[in-house]
């Protein structure tokens, strides 16, 4: 559609990307905005690889999901896809009848919350590795260690490889700078790559594009770190041509899939 080639993934092979055996996931859950899907493991098990999601740009925009041509049990279906929940070692929520998710300590789950997961994270540029979040850039976490200079704005700047180094990320053989859904650079490692989180960007990092010259400051919304992982196969935009890049704008809001 729209002269994007749709390409379908499986949950069940997503799951395998991240290092999640199927047959071990006791519950998926599917959230599109405030609705939710309730998929318990038999079912999981019944649809396999017929439950699939797309973007809707191709390799990248919104996720959509796929269902498998057959009678459901689940509660609901959603078209657009704004967050993925396997459940693996804890159990996972149950249904009310009311539609409420309840936790097993019988706790119904707040309205916009993920279960299990940490407070809201708020702004700020994620950071995966091999396709997991790993981590949120936040200024008040910046240590003085990590500091390489300080710009002329008084604001300092950090070390992208002590940074991942800090997170316990080693032996990435690729990183990707995202920013909204554009890939703006790859490079084999973060050793060149220093970054600043200013006041007045929405919490994101400002990255500092290695170039002839002067460094060419670029607003990032994600940092995707490959260890083990091959990197997927996509281009890489002008920071020229993606407005969410540039300092002090306002950024796209990016579902989960960066």
């Amino acid at each position: 559609a729209d002269g994007y080639k749709t390409t379908r993934y499986p949950f069940s092979t997503y799951a395998a990307a991240l290092g999640i055996s199927p047959k071990r996931i006791r519950g998926l859950h599917l959230y599109g905005g405030s609705r939710y899907v309730v998929i318990d493991r038999a079912e999981l098990a019944r649809m396999g690889d017929r439950l699939t999601f797309s973007f809707v740009q191709g390799d990248r925009g919104k996720p959509r999901v796929h269902w498998p041509g057959m009678k459901l049990n689940v509660n609901t279906t959603i078209d657009m896809l704004s967050a993925v929940a396997f459940y693996v070692d804890k159990e996972p929520p149950r249904l009310a009848e009311n539609g409420d998710l309840v936790m097993p300590t019988g706790e119904v789950v707040a309205a916009g919350k993920l279960p299990y997961a940490p407070a809201e994270q708020g702004n700020g540029t994620r950071v995966y590795v091999d396709g997991k979040l790993t981590s949120v850039v936040k200024r008040k976490r910046l240590t003085p260690d990590l500091e390489t200079s300080t710009g002329k704005d008084g604001v300092p700047h950090y070390s992208l490889a002590a940074y991942a180094k800090s997170l316990g990320v080693e032996g990435a053989t690729a990183m990707d700078l995202v920013a909204g859904d554009d890939m703006i650079a790859r490079a084999d490692s973060a050793a060149s790559y220093s970054f600043s989180v200013p006041p007045r960007n929405q919490g994101h990092a400002v990255i500092d594009l290695p170039q002839a010259g002067a460094p060419r400051a670029a607003k990032v919304t994600s940092i995707q770190f490959f260890v083990k992982m091959k990197p997927p196969v996509r281009e890489v935009v002008d920071v020229d041509d993606v407005p969410s890049a540039q300092p002090g704008q306002q950024g796209q809001k990016t579902a989960s899939n960066d």
